[in-house]
């Protein structure tokens, strides 16, 4: 499941399009019609989800960058050891085989 963004992120986002936002300081539910209700232009709220839309990429990709970097340390770390586990069940395999056959 995706991260959200923060509400400072998604703040920021608004308020570079919204001179009321920015006078208004906030995003939060104050109970009152005039300070819940704003006048936003229809290419404003396009640019808004826009930018919502590319932060939301930005972090994806960096989590998708971490994972890969895990991965790779992971299997830097443990590749050997565990060739060297396969290796060992295969003869204990082989062993177990030829017990059988006599």
């Amino acid at each position: 499941m995706a991260k959200k963004l923060s509400k400072n992120t998604i703040y920021n986002i608004a308020a570079n399009q919204l001179r009321e936002l920015r006078e208004r300081g906030d995003l939060e539910t104050r109970n009152n019609d005039t300070e819940d209700f704003l006048d936003v232009s229809v290419w404003s709220i396009k640019k808004m989800i826009e930018e919502a839309y590319e932060e939301g990429l930005k972090e994806v990709q960096k989590e998708e960058g971490r994972i890969i970097e895990f991965n790779k340390e992971i299997k830097k770390k443990r590749l050997w050891p565990l060739e060297k586990q396969e290796k060992q069940i295969c003869l204990m395999c082989q062993w177990f085989r030829t017990l059988r056959t006599i």
